[in-house]
């Protein structure tokens, strides 16, 4: 990956830069998401775009195998007390 990421795709953020990269990535390990994942970070630049896009390309095509992936965040606790604290005033406005 990291020979097409940023020499012929780019490696930028910006939605429209990150789109070919999230495709190559998705396209090519759509059936390994946590593979697919760790290649998006290694690949470098910043990548938060496509980090956000590809994690919904792979969780709508692979369902709760990127589930597996967030039950293993470190602070998995915090997280969803964030997320509830979120939706609970999002859903009070």
């Amino acid at each position: 990956p990291r020979q097409v990421i940023g020499r012929l795709v780019s490696s930028a953020c910006y939605l429209e830069d990150a789109l070919p990269a999230v495709l190559y990535l998705a396209l090519k390990y759509g059936a390994d998401a946590q593979t697919a994942l760790i290649e998006k970070t290694m690949a470098g630049g910043d990548n938060v775009h496509r980090g956000a896009v590809m994690g919904v390309l792979l969780g709508l095509a692979a369902g709760q195998a990127v589930a597996e992936l967030f039950d293993q965040l470190a602070d998995r606790q915090k997280i969803d007390a964030e997320i509830d604290s979120l939706l609970s005033a999002v859903t009070a406005a």
